[in-house]
């Protein structure tokens, strides 16, 4: 979230500017971009259970108008409970660049390495009198979540005058998903 903007929740039919499927509702998160963010920043968080985190983050207008913003989070964390460990790598940048006065592109890319030990869950007792215990076969299956995704997508944005603009995008996705809960369903690697 250190890369967004803004959120902007839209319910129920308000959302059918982002296609007939978000009836429901729909989330846009708007990321940071060289013109809202521009200049630098670092930043570096320290909490319990060695929990530590660096952020930087960089954005630039050019001449021509055009703009990058790029992030990079570094997350580290032992957990509270057993076999919480948790080691996150996140990269996000998007480049803007100005086609005419009436039309803008923008390219999006991410790329996350996220691993996570899961301590599962434990029994009432064993949680009033050992908060800090994972599951036993939650350590000896060695349950994680681990992560590794690229997203690139693009955004072309025309404005037809009269206040009516359009907006036409795709994306490229990959993930690869190692998930082994032995317990539950075996290992899901995706």
């Amino acid at each position: 979230t250190l890369a967004l903007q803004r959120i902007e929740i839209y319910k129920g039919g308000n959302a059918m500017q982002f296609g007939s499927t978000t009836l429901g509702g729909s989330i846009n998160m708007i990321q940071k971009t060289g013109h809202s963010h521009s200049g630098h920043q670092l930043r570096f968080e320290m909490g319990s259970d060695d929990t530590f985190r660096g952020y930087m983050q960089s954005g630039k207008i050019f001449k021509d108008g055009s703009d990058m913003f790029m992030s990079l989070t570094g997350t580290t964390s032992d957990g509270f409970r057993e076999h919480a460990d948790q080691k996150n790598i996140k990269f996000n940048t998007n480049v803007g660049i100005k086609l005419s006065s009436q039309a803008e592109t923008r390219f999006y890319f991410s790329a996350n390495q996220i691993d996570l030990e899961l301590p599962g869950s434990v029994t009432q007792n064993q949680a009033l009198t050992d908060p800090e215990s994972a599951r036993a076969n939650a350590k000896s299956d060695d349950q994680r979540r681990d992560i590794i995704s690229y997203r690139l997508s693009n955004k072309t944005t025309v404005d037809l005058g009269d206040g009516h603009k359009m907006d036409v995008g795709a994306f490229l996705f990959y993930k690869d998903l190692f998930h082994p809960i032995i317990a539950v369903v075996g290992v899901i690697d995706q």
